[in-house]
């Protein structure tokens, strides 16, 4: 039999099927998850205080939940993360607030304006030394970048004056864009070897 414990060092699950009975006078035997422990009875209310405890727990479906912001434990519906403590809720408050923002900003026409500003940005990094080092091409490549940003802000305000949702067709669109950048750069390279040989 498992050692004598404290009256109320008791785990409660409502998934787990729990039963108590008495083994003598003064002892009372609880069995959870195919195991039996042994609870030294302060008196003779403890049985019905353990399943009164029990009943409530389950009638309210509550489960034993860890919070994620401070780590204590506490009963709480399925899956419950925060507990009912300011602090945890203020964190807890933030983060949904900061999700909000990401999931307008992650379906917003704003999204296809920083993708194609980083998406020009990385292939000037990628340019030649040859592209670089001649001034009159890489104006010509910021001159270029401009229009690819206007076509982008143009194709915004028609999707926003007809209605249309950023998803619809905006992905499209973008890769469309992003063809034409590199097609641009491409040529970029060939017009550098032709400008280095008159050089």
């Amino acid at each position: 039999m498992a050692p004598q414990q404290d009256d109320w060092n008791i785990s409660f699950y409502p998934s787990i099927e729990l039963q108590a009975f008495k083994y003598n006078v003064n002892k009372i035997i609880i069995r959870s998850n195919e195991e039996y422990e042994i609870y030294t009875e302060a008196d003779p209310s403890l049985k019905n205080v353990f399943y009164e405890f029990d009943f409530i727990i389950n009638r309210q479906k509550l489960h034993i939940c860890n919070c994620k912001y401070c780590g204590n434990e506490f009963f709480g519906l399925k899956n419950s993360e925060c507990r009912n403590n300011v602090q945890c809720i203020i964190i807890s408050e933030k983060e949904q607030r900061k999700n909000k923002r990401r999931i307008v900003n992650d379906n917003s026409f704003e999204k296809y304006k920083r993708k194609l500003s980083n998406y020009i940005g990385q292939q000037k990094t990628k340019l030649s030394s040859r592209v670089l080092d001649a001034p009159v091409l890489v104006q010509k490549f910021d001159n270029q970048r401009k229009i690819f940003t206007k076509q982008m802000n143009d194709k915004i305000t028609e999707c926003e004056a007809e209605g249309r949702q950023p998803n619809a067709e905006m992905p499209s669109f973008y890769e469309k864009m992003k063809q034409e950048i590199v097609s641009f750069v491409c040529s970029l390279e060939e017009e550098a070897k032709k400008y280095n040989s008159k050089i």
